[in-house]
Parts: structure tokens; C-alpha cells; sequence
């Protein structure tokens, strides 16, 4: 239900929010009987007599129409701000998951940071074989020339003493 000016206007002059008042005011009695019935909303003020049954239920419905959109205006804001609450709520778990994976990264890391330290530690004892292996080669390929050299001269000997004594060569 919309509030047009009109419905404004009805409002008393002391207040000009549109929040209905939720204290009930006493009013001066005349007579001592019943309270004063009348328009203006303040206390002792006398409005005008010809003020109806109709004016006051007309009143009476703005304020139970404004005390109904100020509850609804109010569940709508609580529910917006318990959705924004559990939104957060869930980006907090959310991060607190990703820091446990990060976290969980960093110990792989420093794992395996520790077993290449070992392993270039392996690497460099191996040098040292690395080293005699290659000298051991190196002898290896010399002894092979000595070989092939004493294997020529041993072929050439042989020839000459065949050959001093007429034997026929084997082959």
C-alpha cells in the first residue's frame, strides 16, 4: 500500500516522520470522565469538534499500514543482512580451506626442497668415482694402444720367425 501526500498530511505536526507512535498518550479529561477525542496528536490540544469516526479509522489504518511496512521494511533488511552473514561465513571456511591446502604446499615443498639437498649431496660423493672412473678409462684406452702395439709387433715377430723357418703361415 503506497502513502501518497495526503496520507503525510494527516500526520500531527510535532512529528513528521511517518514511524506511528507507539506510546499511547493520555489525554487531559474535562470532565473527569473519558478522555479529550480529538484531532493534532498532542496532549491537552483540543482539535477540531468536527472531526469524525471515519478521520480516526482512516487514522488508525495509516498507522497499522506504517507499522506493517516498517516490520516488513525490517525483515527484509535482516534477511539481507543474514544472507550477506552466511556469505561471509562461507568465504571465511572457504579460506580457511585454501590456507590448509597452501599451507599443506609449503610442507611438499619444503620436503622436497630437503631431499635435493640430499641428493646433491649424493651427487658430489659421487664425483670423487666419477673421477677415478674416468682415470680408469683413460688407463683402460692406453693399455688398449700398448696392447694393440705388443699385438702388431707379436704378429710381425711371428712372420720373421716363420719365415727363418719355412713354416707356412696359419691364418
Amino acid at each position: 500500500m503506497g502513502l501518497g501526500p495526503k496520507a503525510y498530511s494527516r500526520l500531527s505536526p510535532k512529528s513528521q516522520s511517518p514511524i506511528p507512535s507507539t506510546r499511547h498518550r493520555r489525554r487531559r479529561r474535562d470532565d473527569g470522565g473519558a478522555p479529550i477525542r480529538g484531532g493534532g496528536g498532542r496532549v491537552g490540544h483540543r482539535g477540531p469538534p468536527a472531526m469524525s469516526a471515519a478521520a480516526s479509522g482512516e487514522r488508525d489504518e495509516l498507522a497499522d499500514s506504517l507499522a506493517e511496512l516498517f516490520t516488513n521494511v525490517s525483515l527484509m533488511v535482516r534477511g539481507e543482512l543474514q544472507g550477506t552473514n552466511s556469505q561471509l561465513s562461507l568465504l571465511e571456511k572457504m579460506n580457511r580451506r585454501v590456507a590448509e591446502e597452501y599451507n599443506n604446499y609449503g610442507d611438499v615443498a619444503s620436503g622436497l626442497r630437503v631431499f635435493v639437498e640430499q641428493l646433491n649431496e649424493k651427487n658430489q660423493s659421487f664425483g670423487e668415482y666419477v673421477s677415478q672412473i674416468d682415470a680408469i678409462d683413460q688407463q683402460v684406452t692406453e693399455f688398449e694402444a700398448v696392447v694393440s702395439m705388443l699385438d702388431k709387433h707379436v704378429s710381425l715377430l711371428e712372420k720373421k720367425v716363420k719365415s727363418a723357418y719355412n713354416i707356412a703361415p696359419t691364418q
